[in-house]
């Protein structure tokens, strides 16, 4: 059977009339919305992300691992690259356009946002599923062309799906403890080495972002992604202490045992909605020495790291 065949196009026209109700509201945003920026990533830049977090798919109906979707007032259009552009094709219906970037005529998403908007428009994006060195790419460009990036951290797709049913939760699957005879070290001693490597650098704070190293650093897996053993979570490291950003749910005993949770020495537990503020009081109370923050966090947790700098 041939891809046309296999994939059923969803239907977007309701979708995106009433996201597009949202952008002119202006209950989220001052001015008119003229673009919103939809990309694939969840808070942690993932490739592959959790059914709460595929909000590109649910808008479009697109089911591919990459590509970013963009809605203005009279187009829709989806952006990916040549693995995908006949799977793109095949399911998207008639309101959209697939953008098949890396064709030498296909304009990059902020070239046909600065040649297409009037001066003066407002583009938008949800910070957190965007990262840090992509979202100032962005606004550098459209600065340059007297149109503006906006940051709204309520996600105007999340609004459209709760109206059709709800989105689905976040998982709480309980994590498990990955045997020292499979990860060959134990977690303090991963730590320390960050430690060392921190020390050399003169850093004194670590934010950690990816889930993958997460799973790593702190020999622990999850279930949170289909096919990927890692868990929500973010990480801050200093020179004297740890901290664990996770639903508390989904900690077991074993989990917190292993942990050390209640020793000196061991990690200290906060919510995960709480990184945030923590990552700005990190920056405040650190008056020399550097926080490292990579370049591929979130737009929120970059920009928390620098705001108190």
């Amino acid at each position: 059977l041939s891809l046309q065949k296999m994939a059923a196009k969803k239907a977007t026209g309701h979708l995106l009339s009433k996201l597009r109700d949202i952008l002119k509201s202006k209950k989220y945003c001052n001015d008119v919305i003229s673009a919103y920026i939809i990309p694939t990533a969840d808070a942690h830049q993932s490739e592959y992300v959790a059914n709460c977090d595929k909000r590109r798919e649910f808008i479009s109906g697109f089911t591919g691992s990459a590509g970013t979707a963009m809605v203005t007032p009279d187009h829709a259009l989806l952006w990916t690259d040549g693995r995908y552009h006949l799977q793109a094709e095949s399911q998207v219906d008639e309101n959209w356009t697939v953008m098949k970037f890396g064709l030498p005529d296909v304009p990059k998403l902020e070239e046909w946002l600065s040649t297409s908007l009037e001066a003066g428009s407002v583009v938008a994006v949800d910070p957190f599923v965007i990262s840090s060195t992509y979202y100032e790419t962005i606004k550098e460009i459209l600065n340059c062309n007297s149109l503006a990036l906006v940051p709204i951290q309520t996600n105007l797709v999340d609004l459209v799906w709760e109206s059709e049913g709800g989105c689905p939760q976040r998982p709480v699957t309980p994590i498990f403890v990955l045997p020292i005879k499979y990860s060959g070290r134990g977690w303090e001693d991963k730590v320390a080495g960050v430690r060392e490597k921190m020390k050399e650098k003169k850093a004194k704070g670590l934010v950690v972002t990816a889930l993958d190293e997460i799973a790593w650093l702190l020999n622990l897996r999850g279930k949170d992604v289909e096919f990927n053993p890692v868990f929500f979570s973010y990480v801050i490291v200093t020179l004297d202490n740890i901290q664990l950003f996770i639903n508390k749910e989904k900690l077991t005993e074993d989990v917190k045992n292993h942990l050390k949770v209640s020793e000196d020495g061991g990690v200290s537990l906060f919510g995960y909605e709480e990184i945030g503020k923590h990552v700005q009081e990190l920056v405040k109370n650190q008056a020399e020495g550097k926080i490292w923050v990579s370049c591929h966090s979130n737009s929120v947790i970059r920009e928390g790291s620098c705001s108190s700098l």
